[in-house]
C-alpha cells in the first residue's frame, strides 16, 4: 500500500463520526394506578438514523419519534389487544434519548411485549424491557427474531 493511499484511508477513517459498539435499548415499564408508564432509552444517533431510514429528510420531531416507537415497542393485554401508547415526550441525557410514553391497563402481569426497536438497522441489536410491578421485577431481552414475551 502506498503512502499516499494509507494517508487517505487515515483522513478518512478519522472524519468518521465515533461509532459506540453497543446497540441497545432499555425500555422500563412501571405499573402506576391503572397507567402503566413507558420510558424508553436508546442512543440517540441510532434513533434518528432509525427514524430517517426510509425518508433521510426527515426531521425526527415528536411525531415521527411516536410513529417509530409505536410500531416496533407494542404491549398487548392477556387476549392480546393492542394497549395504545400515548406520547409524553422526550428529553436528552448525554448521547441517550429518552421517550416517555403511557398506556392505561390495570396491571402489567400477563401483558405481552414486544420490541423490535432497530431491528431493521442493526443484525447484533439487543433490547432489554425492565418491567416493575406488585413489588417485583421482570426482565425481557429480546434480538432480532424474537417474538412477543409475555410478563409473569
Amino acid at each position: 500500500m502506498t503512502v499516499r493511499r494509507r494517508t487517505l484511508l487515515a483522513a478518512a477513517a478519522l472524519a468518521l463520526p465515533p461509532a459506540h459498539p453497543l446497540h441497545t435499548t432499555h425500555t422500563d415499564l412501571v405499573e402506576r394506578d391503572g397507567t402503566i408508564a413507558v420510558t424508553v432509552r436508546s442512543f440517540t444517533d441510532d434513533l434518528a438514523n432509525a427514524v430517517r431510514q426510509d425518508r433521510p429528510d426527515l426531521v425526527p420531531d415528536d411525531s415521527a419519534l411516536a410513529r417509530y416507537v409505536r410500531a416496533r415497542l407494542v404491549l398487548s393485554d392477556p387476549e392480546g389487544r393492542p394497549l395504545p401508547l400515548r406520547w409524553l415526550g422526550r428529553r436528552t441525557q448525554g448521547d441517550l434519548t429518552l421517550l416517555e410514553l403511557a398506556c392505561r391497563a390495570p396491571r402489567l402481569a400477563g401483558v405481552r411485549v414486544t420490541n423490535r426497536l432497530h431491528f431493521e438497522r442493526f443484525l447484533d441489536q439487543v433490547n432489554i424491557v425492565q418491567a416493575r410491578y406488585g413489588g417485583r421485577t421482570a426482565t425481557l431481552l429480546f434480538t432480532p427474531g424474537t417474538g412477543p414475551k409475555v410478563l409473569p
